[in-house]
């Protein structure tokens, strides 16, 4: 019984590390506008108001941004989950030497720093007159996004037996069909996994917009929240309401999944106790 309480109380505790910032956020974004923050720790203003969020849009247009982020963002976790599964698929097919010279060339590809890329891919979104327009920011999707989301698939690809794969073969099933009906369908945790991290990764994505776009027309969220910095460099209620509205989607999405990662960590977790 007290070893219960004492990892419920060191789970309370490490969620309460994460959860802290998002409180404070949301308090500041609740201050009335001209009333500062103040300087001790408290959990909500003496008289809160969503003022700061009917502000946001006399800044800029946040429907249309959100908007923007959010096609992009979903457009670009569907190209990944797709390219990233078929390729990690291809490698697990391929025989055992073949494997491991792709699983080098991914970790070598993986080390490889961002920055390195952004000249190279500007010389080349230029000359295919991709500048300014959604195709720039969703090139890397088209790819899988990162050589990581593929080792991740072809980890989950790889430990499902092949008699699996040659059973569904004998039943007069294609490379696709077994692709979309045997090997996804068990990856599904995976691709969860990997849909969630890619969706992070673009929506919060500041760099590409920035790198890539000249005009406002596709702008999105991170482009706001940076423009809105440096005209109200001091008013910190009306950057944390842009906050929260930033936080806003990734938050519930991760609400809605969460119950389905509990069930899945359950089940490694007695699996492992049963081995």
């Amino acid at each position: 019984m007290s070893s219960q309480i004492v990892r419920l109380a060191a789970r309370l505790l490490v969620a309460l590390f994460f959860v802290l910032p998002l409180i404070w956020v949301v308090s500041a974004a609740l201050h009335p506008p001209g009333v500062p923050l103040p300087r001790s720790l408290s959990l909500l203003p003496t008289a809160p108001s969503l003022a700061n969020f009917g502000r946001l849009s006399s800044y800029f247009p946040l429907g249309r941004l959100t908007f923007n982020s959010l096609w992009i963002t979903l457009t670009a976790v569907g190209l990944t989950l797709l390219t990233a599964s078929l390729v990690a698929f291809a490698i697990a097919l391929l025989p055992k030497r073949y494997q491991q010279r792709w699983v080098i060339l991914l970790l070598a590809l993986l080390m490889l720093p961002e920055i390195a890329l952004w000249p190279t891919r500007f010389l080349l979104y230029r000359l295919l007159g991709w500048l300014d327009t959604p195709l720039a920011l969703l090139a890397p999707a088209w790819i899988g996004t990162s050589p990581f989301f593929i080792l991740m698939y072809y980890r989950a690809f790889r430990r499902i037996p092949r008699e699996i794969y040659e059973t569904a073969r004998l039943d007069g099933a294609g490379i696709l069909q077994t692709w979309w009906r045997v090997a996804l369908p068990i990856a599904l945790p995976t691709s969860l996994a990997i849909g969630l991290l890619t969706f992070v990764l673009y929506w919060g994505d500041f760099l590409s917009p920035l790198l890539y776009l000249n005009s406002e027309r596709y702008a999105t969220l991170p482009i706001a929240l940076q423009s809105l910095q440096q005209l109200s460099r001091s008013d910190w209620a009306l950057l944390m309401a842009g906050v929260v509205v930033a936080l806003a989607v990734p938050v519930a999405l991760f609400l809605v999944f969460m119950p389905y990662f509990n069930r899945q960590s359950r089940s490694a977790f007695r699996r492992a106790q049963r081995t």
